[in-house]
């Protein structure tokens, strides 16, 4: 699986600023035909990505495979494999947000809105797909 994580701006070398001005979210909103999702919690522990929302929680084992930086985008390959679910009190990571979601020529559009920005993500199985964008 292959997620294109769309860069606002370099700051150095090897550092990108993946947050987008709030200014920009109903644009970029209208122009993919996104829909609220509602608000989504994700925490991070270890390898374990377990996603939030007012109904269900999920946990995946997460592997990245590689990390490209193309195009203004930094593209991660990775492997999402389900996970047994267990009790958690500490985590390394913790993200609320809400969450614009939208789906177009196999590929699903995330739009994270957070207090002060946003981000934008492309998430396919193929990176061919992602090519016309």
């Amino acid at each position: 699986m292959f997620i294109f994580i769309k860069i606002f701006k370099k700051l150095s070398d090897s550092v990108y600023d993946i947050r987008h001005p709030l200014s920009k979210r109903d644009e970029i909103i209208l122009e993919h035909s996104l829909k609220n999702m509602g608000i989504k919690k994700v925490y991070q522990l270890n390898n374990v990505m377990i996603q939030s929302s007012q109904k269900r929680m999920d946990f995946y084992y997460e592997n990245d495979i590689s990390v490209d930086i193309k195009d203004g985008y930094i593209i991660r390959d990775y492997e999402l494999k389900p996970c047994p679910p267990f009790n958690f009190y500490r985590t390394d990571n913790e993200e609320v947000y809400e969450l614009y979601s939208g789906s177009k020529d196999d590929i699903d559009i995330q739009l994270k809105s957070y207090n002060d920005f946003f981000t934008i993500e492309y998430i396919t199985d193929k990176v061919s797909n992602i090519l016309p964008y």
